[in-house]
């Protein structure tokens, strides 16, 4: 990792309505980096997992609380969506199983849509903000990800108005 690149390294990073991407970095020391709006990129010292791990528990419950809602209530059962932070409105969805290092987590109140890469067929994500960022997956598979979280934040919502 080029170390230049590096001017704001944080040991802990709390999720905020600014955040649009969580990505893994296999670095001795850095273990993510983040995309806020405004194009500001942060690192940090924590995983992508215990980012989320903290973030959950901050939105009232652990991720293993969030992921078995999402697979009981929502009847989704892989690389579910995460409903972070709910009063927040808060909600992020994986690029593979949330266990799998090589996951990121995409926070689906920035995301304007999802397309292909015309070489690749992998998908690209496009925040409203202008932001592009690619992840390796399928656009099929991003396209799936992005429709399943719209699908759980219509039932979380629903359960929050009653």
């Amino acid at each position: 990792m080029n170390r230049n690149l590096l001017e704001d390294i944080r040991d802990r990073y709390e999720v905020i309505n600014k955040t649009l991407a969580l990505l893994p970095v296999f670095d001795l020391d850095i273990k993510s980096m983040i995309y806020e709006t405004n194009r500001k990129i942060i690192f940090s010292r924590q995983t992508p997992l215990e980012i989320m791990e903290e973030a959950c528990l901050e939105g009232g419950s652990s991720i293993s609380g969030r992921v078995a809602f999402v697979r009981e209530v929502v009847g989704i059962h892989r690389r579910r969506p995460v409903p972070v932070n709910v009063a927040e409105d808060i909600y992020a969805f994986p690029t593979f199983s949330h266990r799998n290092p090589n996951n990121c987590w995409i926070f689906y109140s920035h995301v304007r849509k999802g397309i292909a890469d015309e070489n690749t067929g992998e998908g690209i994500v496009i925040f409203f903000d202008g932001q592009q960022l690619p992840v390796h997956v399928s656009y099929p598979r991003l396209d799936k990800q992005i429709l399943r979280t719209s699908r759980c934040k219509s039932i979380c919502d629903h359960y929050r108005h009653y």
